[in-house]
């Protein structure tokens, strides 16, 4: 029998920004939980892997995934994505959640939704028809280095576990390990806040607004509503702080605006 190897996600990392001592062990217990359950993590940048992924899921218990992460628009790589990967015992992807950095010194949220340009960046692109809409009243204030998580899959085998908890918390920790940006946004569609998920995926009430709509994307629904879920790096910060409150932490400083 072959033997699978895939890279452990602790091994993977270099932290690099923010509370050094509180983190580790943050992403430590959230890894050693996720093995527990039948899940091994490890880090990624490779998209197309995360296409062809997808488009095996799509239709079955995922759905498409949002242009942002598509090579076919976007200039994606370890500078400016990565995606959580978890698989299972045979070695089969079961898991995903992946972040983009945005770096928007000259504008904002709400413009980069309003231009479509959050989904296909400076692509030409076929778009008769599509809108976008930010009636958020913090999408404006979303400017400078952001970060945007998505692409939350827990295949259906391993729902009801509770993984979430504790898939999107850590997705927030990696990403201020690695970019320490200013702030991080997730899009959950309007039907799953009110189902109660925004909790659950641990964005604070006060930070859950609506809304973003999309209309009349190519290959989408005709409207797609949601809720602009967010959190200061501070508030991730003090969040993993408060997880693991008995470690003392040295912080390591901030990044500058340029893209590394």
């Amino acid at each position: 029998m072959s033997v699978i190897k895939i890279p452990r996600l602790p091994d993977q990392l270099t932290l690099d920004f923010g509370p050094i001592d509180p983190l580790a062990r943050f992403i430590l217990r959230a890894d050693r939980l996720l093995r527990d359950s039948g899940i091994r993590l490890s880090l990624s940048t490779d998209f197309a892997e995360l296409w062809e992924i997808n488009a095996r899921a799509k239709g079955k218990d995922w759905y498409t995934l949002p242009p942002m992460f598509d090579q076919t628009f976007n200039e994606l790589g370890p500078k400016n994505g990565f995606w959580l990967k978890g698989v299972n015992h045979a070695g089969e992807t079961v898991l995903s959640h992946a972040v983009r950095l945005y770096v928007w010194a000259d504008t904002d949220l709400r413009r980069e939704t309003e231009s479509l340009r959050l989904l296909y960046g400076p692509t030409v692109v076929d778009l008769a028809g599509a809108r976008g809409e930010a009636t958020a009243a913090s999408a404006s204030m979303l400017t400078g280095r952001i970060a945007h998580t998505g692409a939350l899959w827990i295949r259906s085998d391993f729902r009801n576990k509770g993984l979430a908890r504790t898939v999107s918390p850590l997705t927030r920790a990696l990403t201020l390990s690695r970019w320490y940006p200013e702030a991080i946004f997730g899009l959950v569609s309007r039907k799953t806040v009110e189902a109660g998920m925004a909790a659950v995926y641990g964005w604070p009430e006060s930070r859950v607004e609506r809304s973003i709509v999309f209309s009349a994307l190519p290959g989408f629904e005709s409207r797609l509503e949601f809720c602009l879920c967010w959190m200061t790096t501070e508030e991730v910060e003090a969040a993993v702080i408060a997880a693991v409150p008995e470690v003392a932490s040295e912080t390591r400083p901030m990044p500058s605006m340029a893209l590394s």
